[in-house]
């Protein structure tokens, strides 16, 4: 007996009679940037069975970058097998971090702290607003870490694992494993992971 299955889009929310088993698409994270013409936007794609993700794909068609994730068997980057950074120190990593159009006064004020922290203490701070494909460049080693202070299931749900698989950490701030239920994920390296927490421990 095959089991029930549900998708969620973030366009058009959940359809389909809800199961174990469920679909999550999101077709186009970083809308602005797309809208922009800015090359910083993918399309994700996760199956999942009672809340875990099998699999993953994100693709982020311009940027050329394509992330396949199979649960035991397979998570690679542009055909090659994902790899996290070895860089040790904040000092030396490039961090990304979520700020867009639709966070609350308070978000913004949140999020604008820890940028404020993590330009003291990190090598670099990117603002690109695609949590799928910066999790993939997470987990392909181009960037340390990613920080998302309100985040969804739609946009990560494909690339959470990815990272992990490919020797990383996602987490919550507080240190536990993030799920897609949380707001907080941040993921890294898991070399920098705690300094990093560290760095925006109460923000």
């Amino acid at each position: 007996m095959q089991p029930a299955e549900s998708v969620i889009d973030v366009d058009q929310g959940a359809s389909g009679p809800e199961g174990d088993a469920r679909w999550i698409v999101d077709p186009l994270d970083g809308t602005v940037n797309y809208a922009a013409g800015l090359p910083w936007f993918s399309v994700t794609l996760a199956y999942q069975e009672r809340g875990l993700t099998r699999a993953g794909v994100v693709l982020a068609p311009v940027a050329d970058v394509l992330a396949r994730y199979a649960e035991d068997e397979i998570a690679t980057v542009n055909g090659h097998e994902a790899r996290v950074s070895s860089r040790a120190r904040l000092a030396d990593a490039v961090v990304s971090i979520v700020l867009t159009s639709h966070f609350s006064d308070a978000d913004v004020t949140r999020t604008a702290e820890a940028v404020r922290r993590l330009g003291g203490r990190a090598r670099g701070v990117r603002i690109i607003v695609s949590g799928g494909l910066e999790m993939t460049l997470v987990a392909d080693g181009q960037l340390d870490a990613f920080v998302s202070l309100k985040a969804d299931v739609v946009s990560h749900a494909a690339a959470m694992p990815l990272v992990r698989a490919a020797g990383g950490r996602v987490t919550r701030l507080d240190g536990g494993d993030a799920t897609d239920d949380d707001l907080e994920r941040i993921a890294s390296n898991g070399a920098i992971h705690d300094e990093l927490l560290g760095c925006l421990r109460d923000v």
